[in-house]
């Protein structure tokens, strides 16, 4: 196969343990299979680096929910294993929004109060308190896109990914 037969795949893997559908409680019918099949992943990226492939993910995280209060108390180990890969192997961690909000359906303070808040913000769920980096595009909640929102994503210096 030469360089120009070379595949890429992009990895893209979205957390977000907050289900308002189902309960949130840490077992099958909560946020428990997502903290398995979470850790499987990392698991996996990991082991396939050791092979010497050279994989690596990007993460959007939802912040209120998952890093502040269900994954320390849950899942620590989730995310010291996304660190150790941002560290590693250049993971990226992308914005998500900070509290599960369609930032779609948000006025101007309320989204850029949820994207600086994202970044960082005293409960240290920020991605910049926990992973020291981000990249500056937002994976919007359910992708949902607000064409109107364009100069709020240029205001804020971001990217969408939808």
């Amino acid at each position: 196969m030469s360089k120009s037969d070379t595949i890429h795949i992009a990895y893209g893997f979205h957390v977000n343990l907050y289900h308002s559908y189902r309960g949130d409680s840490n077992d099958g019918l909560g946020f428990g299979s997502d903290i398995r099949i979470i850790r499987k992943i990392i698991d996996v990226l990991n082991e396939l680096n050791e092979k010497g492939i050279p994989v690596k993910g990007t993460w959007d995280t939802e912040n209120f929910f998952s890093l502040e209060k269900i994954l320390p108390e849950y899942a620590p180990d989730i995310i010291s294993g996304i660190r150790q890969r941002v560290e590693k192997y250049g993971d990226e961690n992308i914005i998500m929004g900070y509290n599960n909000g369609a930032l779609s359906a948000m006025n101007d303070d309320e989204f850029i109060s949820s994207i600086e808040l994202a970044v960082s913000n005293k409960g240290g769920s920020g991605l910049k308190d926990i992973f020291g980096t981000y990249e500056p595009i937002v994976r919007p909640q359910e992708v949902m896109f607000t064409p109107s929102q364009v100069s709020l994503y240029n205001k804020c210096a971001l990217y969408s990914c939808v």
